[in-house]
């Protein structure tokens, strides 16, 4: 097994993808370069904690001149072919230009050659025809696809050339069509998002006065910024009219959505620097638990499970971190309630009186420390990105396409954007390996998921369930148990009421308990009946808010589908029919998936509260 080393390539990075002219005018290169500059800078400092890249087809012009932006600013270099570098290169006229793209090429962290479509050949795409087009239009499609952030180089003049610059931020603000997508369902959200658009003049086109503008001559929202406009998608604009709302409230929501998603992919950087670094072992193990002997994974499937130690290890983190501060402050709650009582019922001393403001500033400053850190959203959030990177590991082991972001169910939109596209971004390297080799051996790989994953998720789910079960069950029965003993004690007080009345004869007050209050022994039963009752409501409180009976269940259901999942690609692999064991393995982890999303749900409804008495 490999050690695990902690690099920049184990981070999320955030992915700047772009577009552009190819003639430039030679006076305005400094000036475009000065505003690429600007907007990566810009997101570098707001994210200073995570990586950035750049995703570039690296035709002459406006590609070029971005890649080399983001290179001086340190950031990595992908590179998308639109078909093979030989081919490719016939479009680039001068040696001198030839050799600049080779050098670019050659730097390059990662190289994604896209593959050809259905009607495409490496016959028919030669000389500059329809099918060569398509192939740009492809990789533009890729590059929106895959980038978080997009840049324009555009001069705003709408166009229908196939794979131009027009186009394919036409992609970006309405959304990639149908064929360039894996799964699609027609109710899904439309993937489209903002775009950083820089007025770009082009060197062999006239202008009239009016053409070039601060819009763009296609109608979506406009945000101008001085040195670039940011256009959003068409249907915000609609919306707009639709609920009658400013422009400007529908940009504000989108910045803020957008911000939240890279503010968490920047935190979990953050963290992992932070947190990591001390945790080594723990990355092993974790690394080992999935897969034993991962020593020939590819580098992209060695990021993927990177990412998914780095996660794993981070979620129990936080786990830890979450439980003791619950338990914390439920105590502290029932700390200050115990003082209140002691004060009424046996030392009316002032500084007990005191000790129960005391204890719950205690309790509000625990508060805000959890909810600075984030404890409990941490928590969640990285055991779903484990969860979702261990299902996208045994997916991609094989060698296939399927990706679990094109699987989240649209209930979870919202909750797990920031997730799938950290996902998706770990997930380039390994998607380009598949499509470069293309030559797993399918059995052989599908049985080392039966065993690593299959095997081990039927037996962790069933352990886990049991355990739950009998914790939940055990659980409930100290809680009953403090009730019960809060009831004895009641009943105890009733019983030296009767006491009370039989020694004095006073048979008249036997609903009035005032004369017990000279017995010491009547104020300590109160008291001890307060703390009981006090920490059975208590107890109860922190099994609700941890959602440990929700949680039994859903590992039962999960051991359920384990266990017959299991025993059919048992039977499959015995039959060689590999299809159907491919069927039941994406069944699985698309139920995996569904799980683990509403298990998020379920720990978001029961937020960290300041505890009352």
């Amino acid at each position: 097994m490999q050690s695990f080393k902690f690099e920049k390539k184990n981070l999320t990075p955030i992915i700047i993808g772009m577009t552009g002219h190819r003639d430039l005018k030679k006076q305005d290169i400094l000036t475009l370069e000065s505003k690429v500059k600007s907007i990566i800078m810009a997101v570098q400092n707001k994210y200073p904690n995570t990586p950035i890249c750049i995703l570039s087809q690296l035709a002459e012009g406006a590609d070029r001149l971005v890649a080399k932006v983001g290179l001086t600013l340190g950031a990595d270099l992908y590179t998308v072919l639109p078909m093979p570098q030989i081919e490719y290169e016939k479009d680039f006229l001068s040696n001198k230009s030839k050799k600049e793209f080779r050098e670019f090429v050659n730097i390059s962290k990662e190289v994604i050659e896209m593959p050809y479509l259905k009607e495409n050949s490496a016959e028919n795409i030669k000389g500059f025809n329809k099918f060569r087009n398509l192939q740009y239009e492809q990789a533009g499609a890729y590059i929106v696809k895959y980038s978080q952030i997009f840049i324009a180089l555009w001069d705003g003049v709408n166009s229908n050339e196939t794979g131009g610059t027009a186009w394919t931020t036409k992609f970006r603000l309405d959304g990639i069509p149908e064929k360039y997508k894996f799964h699609h369902h027609p109710l899904n959200i439309v993937d489209s998002s903002p775009v950083y658009h820089i007025i770009t003049t082009r060197a062999k086109k006239k202008y009239d006065k009016n053409t070039i503008s601060q819009d763009s001559d296609i109608e979506y929202l406009l945000e101008n910024c001085n040195d670039w406009n940011i256009l959003y998608p068409s249907k915000l604009r609609k919306e707009a009219e639709y609920f009658e709302e400013d422009d400007k409230v529908i940009i504000k929501k989108q910045k803020d959505f957008y911000h939240r998603i890279f503010k968490r992919i920047d935190d979990f950087n953050y963290n992992a620097k932070k947190i990591i670094l001390n945790k080594k072992k723990i990355i092993d193990q974790s690394k080992s638990y999935i897969f034993s002997n991962n020593n020939k994974f590819s580098a992209g499937l060695q990021k993927i499970l990177n990412c998914y130690a780095i996660a794993d290890t981070l979620a129990i983190h936080y786990q830890q971190k979450t439980r003791k501060s619950k338990i914390r402050l439920i105590s502290l709650a029932v700390l200050g309630f115990l003082f209140l009582s002691f004060f009424d019922e046996i030392f009316s001393f002032a500084f007990i009186l005191l000790m129960v403001p005391m204890t719950f500033l205690f309790a509000y400053l625990l508060f805000r420390i959890m909810h600075k850190n984030n404890y409990d959203n941490n928590f969640y959030d990285y055991r779903a990105l484990a969860e979702g990177l261990r299902v996208q590991l045994f997916w991609k082991i094989p060698g296939w396409k399927e990706n679990v972001t094109e699987y989240y169910l649209r209930k979870f939109d919202g909750e797990i954007n920031w997730i799938a596209i950290a996902i998706s971004s770990i997930s380039i390297s390994v998607n380009n390996e598949i499509n470069k080799y293309n030559d797993y051996d399918e059995k052989e790989c599908i049985k080392k998921v039966y065993d690593n994953w299959i095997l081990n998720q039927k037996n962790y789910f069933n352990k886990r369930s049991s355990q739950k079960t009998y914790s939940v069950e055990k659980q409930n029965k100290s809680t009953t148990l403090l009730f019960f003993l809060a009831m004895t004690g009641v009943i105890v007080l009733f019983f030296i009421q009767w006491i009370y009345i039989y020694k004095f004869n006073d048979y008249k007050n036997i609903f009035n308990m005032e004369g017990l209050s000279d017995w010491k022994i009547y104020h300590y039963l109160l008291l001890i009946i307060d703390l009981l009752l006090a920490s059975g409501a208590a107890y109860g409180t922190y099994i609700t808010a941890m959602a440990f009976a929700e949680e039994a269940r859903q590992y039962q259901r999960m051991t359920d589908l384990f266990f017959r999942g299991e025993r059919m690609i048992n039977e499959y692999i015995k039959t060689n029919d590999w299809n159907k064991a491919k069927e039941i393995i994406i069944e699985l982890g698309k139920e995996a998936l569904t799980e683990n999303g509403d298990w998020l749900l379920t720990k978001r409804s029961r937020p960290i509260e300041i505890p009352t008495a």
